[in-house]
């Protein structure tokens, strides 16, 4: 699912297009950020000049749903959203399903497939914001 970005995308519109699984976090390439995900260690280095985004618990359930079908893919793009200091989750502790979309991040990034219970809640979030 790499998407291609056009180069004048503004940063953090890119970057909540990685948190929705709309583009490919390798794109973060793009702001001078070294990322290497594997198995065994995963390392973000980004610098300082990248903008922080506040993701909502819709954002994340999009993304959730855009890998649920490749379980390597979903790990990365957890393990990415779990180190990206960057990528806020303040807000999402409070919205409604937030704390469950935490978790859904946490499991994804150990390797463990997304719930029945994770994918209707991201469905339903999903929904809830048309």
């Amino acid at each position: 699912m790499t998407k291609v970005e056009p180069p004048d995308r503004p940063p953090a519109e890119l970057i909540l297009a990685i948190v929705r699984g709309e583009a490919h976090w390798s794109q973060l390439q793009r702001f001078g950020m070294s990322v290497q995900i594997s198995d065994v260690s995963s390392s973000l280095n980004a610098p300082g000049t990248v903008p922080e985004v506040e993701a909502t618990a819709q954002d994340i359930a999009r993304g959730i749903l855009a890998f649920r079908d490749d379980p390597t893919a979903l790990r990365a793009w957890a393990k990415v959203m779990l180190m990206a200091s960057f990528i806020g989750f303040s807000d999402l502790e409070r919205q409604p399903y937030g704390e469950a979309q935490i978790e859904s991040l946490w499991d994804a990034a150990e390797g463990l497939p997304p719930a029945q219970e994770t994918l209707a809640i991201a469905q339903t979030l999903i929904e809830s914001s048309h």
